[in-house]
């Protein structure tokens, strides 16, 4: 038994809330300085974005290419992209695994 279109469309919703709301955390944490504990937080908001990012590219439709949230304004971009169409700030593409 298969969830239906409308509950992928919920998971998926629930599941890019999170990625913003952990991107935001990030760059939250990463212009805090070098504290130790910003380092613990950045390490455990990337495991669990690397996750989200895996759970968002299972949840899509096939031949649909999964945005991912900017990580610094959590609009969705390309995973590919290299530049925010929003805040215009550099990112790193993201390779898919």
């Amino acid at each position: 038994m298969g969830a239906s279109d409308s509950d992928q469309a919920a998971a998926r919703h629930h599941v890019e809330v999170a990625q913003a709301g952990l991107r935001r955390l990030d760059a939250t944490a990463s212009t805090s300085g070098g504290d130790p504990a910003t380092s613990v937080v950045h390490v455990a908001v990337t495991a669990a974005m690397n996750e989200l990012d895996g759970a968002v590219r299972l949840l899509s439709a096939p031949g649909e290419v999964a945005r991912i949230g900017c990580r610094f304004c959590g609009r969705l971009v390309m995973p590919a992209a290299t530049l925010c169409g929003f805040c215009w700030r550099a990112l790193s593409p993201t390779t898919a695994s």
